[in-house]
């Protein structure tokens, strides 16, 4: 990796090459994949609600859908997003 090289050269240790060169450009697929991640877990969430609970977001739909409450099932979409 030359910018790992170019930190050496310029004398970082191995300690700031770690921190400052490795980390920071690994930062932004970090964040990229935290952010996939979360969305995933939401919606893991919501389904898990949809199939055994009593209470929560995804009851909340379900129940709404049932007895045709269309306003309901929107505004609780809409919350979750």
């Amino acid at each position: 990796m030359p910018q790992v090289e170019t930190a050496r050269t310029l004398g970082a240790s191995g300690r700031e090459v770690v921190i400052l060169v490795l980390l920071r450009s690994a930062m932004p697929a970090m964040f990229d994949t935290l952010r996939i991640t979360l969305g995933w877990a939401w919606t893991y969430l919501v389904v898990a609600e949809l199939v055994a609970a009593n209470s929560g977001l995804g009851y909340a739909i379900l129940k709404a859908q049932r007895f045709l409450q269309t306003d309901r099932i929107s505004s609780a979409s809409s919350s979750s997003a």
